[in-house]
């Protein structure tokens, strides 16, 4: 899901090392090097550069940071951590379907089925055509 590639590798660690060294304390700076970590394996230093951010103005991005903390954790196998993040974005931007639709794929793999239908449910009253959640509501609600 992250750029892995070896040039993004060296590229972006070095553009976001020069956006911050004019400016630690930029938001958007701080969260894409962040992703980079991430993308690095780095999960515990991303995670740290996510709760950093966090701290940072302009609060209007903190659903923007839960959601992309929210991804790294459940690609890092951690669902649990992952929909806290979610739950957090969608509590700040309760229109983000994708906030939304992760979150109820966390649920999905911490076995509660049920409460990832309803998320579901609630992303197809807001996106009638959201293909992720047309595929595993379905699949959900069928199944036993």
């Amino acid at each position: 899901q992250y750029a892995n590639t070896s040039s993004a590798r060296r590229i972006c660690p070095a553009a976001v090392g020069a956006a911050l060294a004019v400016d630690p304390r930029n938001k958007e700076a701080n969260l894409l090097r962040a992703r980079v970590e991430a993308a690095a394996g780095q999960i515990l230093l991303a995670e740290e550069v996510f709760a950093y951010c966090l701290e940072l103005e302009p609060v209007s991005l903190d659903a923007v940071v839960y959601y992309e903390r929210g991804r790294v954790l459940l690609d890092a196998g951690r669902p649990e951590d992952a929909g806290s993040s979610f739950a957090a974005a969608v509590e700040r931007d309760p229109l983000n379907v994708d906030a939304r639709f992760n979150l109820g794929v966390a649920e999905y793999r911490q076995g509660r089925r049920a409460v990832a239908a309803e998320q579901w449910r609630r992303v197809l009253e807001l996106d009638p055509m959201h293909p992720a959640a047309r595929e595993w509501l379905p699949r959900v609600e069928e199944s036993p």
